[in-house]
């Protein structure tokens, strides 16, 4: 009888056996555990991104989002009362010297003190809120922007990443659109919270939107110094010219 040889298995072909571990393998699913552990450690990579200066200081940057609500608790008539007004100047002188007292916490690398920072923030928010008392939502609103805009525009860039801006590789689109998503519903929300009369919605989410954009072009600009008093300076100028335009001053 004429005896058949067995065509022997190359060395690099798997045997059935791995074949069944490979397929076992994949079509088991992940512990509960160890999907929290892939999810923690995606959050932790993520976080890693800024350091510890940098988390404190995105808090202190957005934190003053929040008293335009403490407005709520206050009824107030227009224009402010001289009250109200002195409490701004006084928020102010605190919220500046809070952050030079804690600049060492805050500070980035070539930054000697937050001076800079703290008082570009400061300026052209309670020079409106000064200037403007029968228009307290001007100041309100670019308060909202300045905080919220500019503070999740660093905070998107660094954390999202992806593609650079055209005009400035040192910036993202995630940092420029997150400018957009985060600051213009909620300062188009105290616009017109505080504007009275009421301005039609419409017209309010054109003067906000507008004005958020051209800070957020402003604030994507390449510069090597803080741009805390250019975006705000831009910002309130935008809303100025905006509201003769399209809403005036006797509404």
């Amino acid at each position: 009888m004429q005896a058949f040889s067995k065509t022997p298995r190359r060395a690099s072909e798997p045997s059935v056996a791995v074949w069944d571990r490979r397929w076992n393998s994949r079509s088991q699913p992940l512990h509960p555990e160890s999907l929290r552990g892939v999810r923690l450690g995606w959050l932790n990579a993520v976080a890693s991104r800024l350091d510890a200066n940098e988390w404190r200081r995105r808090l202190c940057h957005m934190a003053p989002a929040l008293l335009p609500l403490l407005l709520w608790a206050f009824p107030h008539i227009e224009p402010t009362p001289l009250w109200l007004r002195a409490t701004f100047v006084l928020d102010a002188v605190v919220l500046v010297g809070g952050a030079m007292w804690a600049g060492r916490y805050l500070t980035r690398e070539g930054e000697c003190n937050m001076l800079a920072a703290a008082g570009g923030y400061a300026v052209p928010i309670l020079a409106l809120l000064l200037m403007f008392p029968s228009q307290p939502e001007l100041g309100l609103s670019i308060l909202s922007i300045v905080a919220l805009g500019d503070g999740s525009a660093t905070l998107f860039g660094k954390l999202v990443q992806g593609p650079a801006l055209p005009w400035n590789p040192r910036k993202t689109w995630a940092g420029f659109i997150g400018f957009l998503v985060i600051c213009v519903p909620y300062a188009t929300m105290i616009y017109c919270d505080e504007a009275h009369p009421r301005v039609p919605l419409g017209v309010a989410i054109s003067c906000l939107f507008t004005t958020a954009l051209v800070a957020d072009l402003i604030e994507s600009l390449p510069s090597r110094t803080n741009d805390n008093l250019r975006v705000g300076t831009a910002a309130a100028l935008t809303l100025v010219i905006l509201q003769s335009w399209l809403v005036g001053w006797e509404h």
